[in-house]
């Protein structure tokens, strides 16, 4: 299984010292915010000296991003934190000034490709229509530099920067202030969702997504089936269109598993310290017969679509039985709808068919997986059917897991069902058990040298580990236990740990 993608968002301790952008007090609060820019990958310059993301699970080699000089670096549909002070701003140039001279787009993911951005002023000026920012241009080029009219201006402003590589749009928010005075923020931060060219529009959980098995994803910005670039992003509230920043609470998607769904969840943070969540389903579109879903209902109802009207059809199906499922969907009022045939995976995209179900009757919801825990896996996890047979891929450690929190018992061992999908994972792998220490004990890295930071543990106290008892190069064993990860690794002598509470 991939592992996730994750937002990079790296603060800078001191930033930009350029003469256009000051250092002073600055505000955390936006008030507007485009969601759509029309920068590309045509003409960018080069640039040296690009920081790698310093988060050791961030995406590296491959993954492009964002970067400001020797500062913050930032993944797909993220915001930098550190505002640009434009409260002595007379022209539009000196926006245009202010990003190209120091923020930067590493177009492979390497740390010495990065080029520098190459925003024009035409296409500042197409932002700040959008926001209701008026400016007088000087010349009678559109193109030439313009006067900013500064009555105009708000106290903070967000410019987007957009590049495409490949079929993928990658995308950061830039925000601007002009007063010292921050915004208060009232609310909860709002999720939005953008779909190729189209405007960003407020989302809720419950969505459904397809995409091409086999095709990347990232979980803030993906390629749907229909060869669409899906975007999220946050804003600090509705009312309130600056960017809040926003990151992957869990992400179990494998495309390389045709026919499956997964659910997806997200996390935004807004400058007030409130917090906001969003769910969504990802199907990955197999060549095959899939299966439909009638999800408490008595069939599965069908329809035709004629431009945006939907009318329902007399055909249905049963729950259970199988369609070819077509790359096409259609998003009307809201919900999402996908093309199926009887027939054949071409005929149900072929023009000529006008066959539609619901997209989330792909997906199958029941009463158990409604209730769901996210988890980290502690040890590498085998993924077993009902019946206990190993079905050939893993869930690794410290990964995130969505499982139905009910212990299953399967041939005499326990086990989680993993949610929204027919694959279960061992209890100790994922919660662990409990056990007592029968002698005082320490925590070790290794089977030489002591967890730093830690001290004794003392007979009696009672421990988390997970999976079996490894066996360390010294020839002793040792139990994983609870706060155990890469950068942290944290093992008992099994020796001195009693039998499974």
């Amino acid at each position: 299984m991939k592992k996730n993608l994750r937002i990079v968002s790296v603060a800078a301790a001191a930033l930009l010292a350029v003469a256009p952008v000051a250092t002073s007090v600055v505000p955390t609060v936006g008030a507007n915010v485009v969601q759509a820019a029309d920068s590309n990958e045509t003409g960018l310059g080069s640039s040296t000296g690009t920081p790698t993301p310093s988060n050791s699970n961030a995406v590296t080699g491959s993954t492009p991003y964002f970067y400001m000089n020797g500062g913050e670096a930032i993944y797909n549909g993220g915001s930098f934190r550190t505002p640009f002070n434009a409260s002595g701003f007379t022209k539009v140039s000196q926006i245009v000034s202010a990003i190209n001279d120091n923020i930067n787009f590493a177009p492979d993911g390497s740390n010495g490709n990065g080029r520098k951005e190459d925003i024009t002023i035409a296409q500042v000026e197409k932002q700040l229509d959008a926001l209701k920012i008026k400016y007088t241009a000087i010349t009678d080029d559109k193109n030439g530099d313009a006067t900013l009219d500064k009555s105009t201006l708000p106290a903070n402003f967000d410019i987007t920067l957009q590049h495409t590589v490949g079929n993928t749009a990658y995308r950061v928010t830039v925000p601007f202030y002009t007063t010292t005075t921050p915004t208060p923020v009232t609310g909860a931060p709002a999720f939005y969702v953008q779909k190729g060219n189209g405007a960003a529009a407020e989302t809720t959980s419950g969505q459904t997504y397809q995409v091409v098995a086999g095709s990347n994803f990232n979980p803030l910005s993906f390629t749907n089936s229909n060869g669409e670039t899906v975007t999220f992003s946050a804003r600090q509230s509705s009312n309130n269109g600056a960017a809040a920043s926003i990151s992957v609470a869990s992400n179990p998607v494998d495309t390389t598993n045709a026919g499956r769904f997964y659910t997806v969840r997200l996390t935004a943070t807004n400058n007030g310290g409130k917090t906001s969540s969003l769910s969504y389903t990802v199907l990955v579109v197999s060549n095959g017969l899939q299966k439909v879903y009638a999800n408490g209902a008595t069939s599965v109802p069908t329809y035709s679509i004629y431009g945006n009207q939907v009318s329902s059809n007399s055909t249905t199906f049963k729950d259970g039985q199988e369609v070819y499922v077509g790359n096409t969907t259609r998003e009307i009022n809201k919900v999402s709808y996908t093309k199926v045939s009887t027939t054949s995976k071409a005929n149900a995209d072929s023009s000529s068919n006008n066959l539609w179900i619901q997209t989330s009757a792909l997906t199958q919801t029941t009463p158990s997986d409604s209730n769901t825990e996210t988890h980290t896996v502690m040890i590498d996890s085998r993924a077993y059917d009902k019946n206990g047979n190993y079905l050939g891929h893993m869930y690794y450690a410290y990964d995130s897991i969505d499982i139905v929190p009910t212990v299953v018992t399967i041939n005499g061992k326990t086990y989680y069902k993993v949610a929204n999908k027919d694959e279960y994972v061992r209890v100790t792998n994922i919660t662990g058990n409990k056990r007592t220490l029968t002698h005082n004990a320490y925590i070790y890295w290794s089977s030489y040298r002591r967890t730093p930071g830690t001290g004794k543990m003392y007979k009696g106290q009672t421990v988390t580990t997970y999976g079996p008892a490894m066996r360390f190069k010294n020839g002793k064993k040792y139990y994983r236990i609870e706060g155990c990860r890469n950068n942290n690794k944290r093992y008992i002598k099994a020796a001195n740990l009693s039998a499974a509470q």
